[in-house]
């Protein structure tokens, strides 16, 4: 069963990455987001891997209906559908209701929150609800912060997030992130030590689940790979097989298709 084709404007146009992203607004969020004048793309192939998500969701959709009824079916994946409808869960906003147009977009895609330095290095804090931020200022002796008529409301604090956060980045550099991590940990406040790229190599929950494996490859030599996130009960640490080079599946391929020797070419 197919799925009627309509003429559209993009029929048949290549979907790269970054074509992607500047036609499904993702590279206009960075104007909103760091208060750039002009767009700029994520620094990661996001379309590409947002695409790759949704067509495996409908693939396996598409399969459990066909165990469930009996029939297979056409799954279309279009990238610039997916990868727009991807972001505009949270960016649709005042978008949604026409007779009461609003602001589009994450009211906290603007948001003044983001690493705060620390004596070492960085902390990413999450005190956002009313009493994270009460205790946050309380536990450091600073709870004064909150009276100020322009931060004593949670409205207001996340109205002047600029603000708030000026005064946090007056205060954390203060004190180690391990430290800082130890104090929020007791007041149950939300908070993790920024990584930078390298620096996840040695993040300890990645090194306590083993995400990071080393390997040998035949012909390569020794890699360094990762294991799946998603684990399942019944194959919690498959065995996978190094990328193979071009054709070396062939025989294999053709054999379980039924296909003779002349016929895999």
């Amino acid at each position: 069963m197919s799925i009627a084709r309509v003429s559209t404007p993009h029929a048949g146009m290549p979907a790269y990455d970054d074509i992607i992203q500047g036609a499904s607004g993702i590279a206009a969020l960075f104007t909103e987001a760091e208060r750039r004048a002009e767009p700029a793309y994520m620094p990661l192939a996001i379309a590409d891997k947002v695409a790759g998500l949704y067509a495996l969701q409908g693939v396996l959709a598409a399969i459990i209906h066909k165990l469930r009824f009996g029939k297979g079916q056409f799954v279309e994946v279009p990238m610039f559908e997916s990868v727009t409808a991807f972001h505009l869960l949270e960016n649709f906003a005042g978008g949604v209701f026409p007779d009461e147009p609003g602001k589009v977009g994450y009211r906290h895609t603007s948001d003044a929150r983001r690493p705060c330095r620390t004596a070492d290095g960085y902390i990413c804090l999450a005190p956002y609800n009313r009493d994270r931020w009460e205790r946050f200022f309380a536990i450091i002796g600073r709870s004064e912060v909150l009276e100020d008529e322009r931060l004593n409301t949670p409205w207001l604090r996340k109205k002047n997030g600029d603000l708030i956060y000026s005064i946090v980045e007056e205060i954390t550099p203060a004190r180690s992130t391990d430290e800082w991590l130890e104090i929020m940990r007791q007041a149950d406040i939300p908070a993790t030590r920024f990584n930078s790229l390298s620096d996840l190599f040695e993040d300890p929950q990645l090194g306590a689940v083993g995400f990071f494996r080393e390997r040998t490859h035949p012909t390569e030599g020794r890699f360094r790979d990762l294991r799946p996130a998603v684990k399942f009960s019944s194959r919690p640490d498959p065995a996978l097989s190094p990328a193979p080079h071009l054709g070396q599946h062939n025989a294999e391929v053709a054999a379980e298709l039924g296909l003779s020797d002349d016929e895999a070419g």
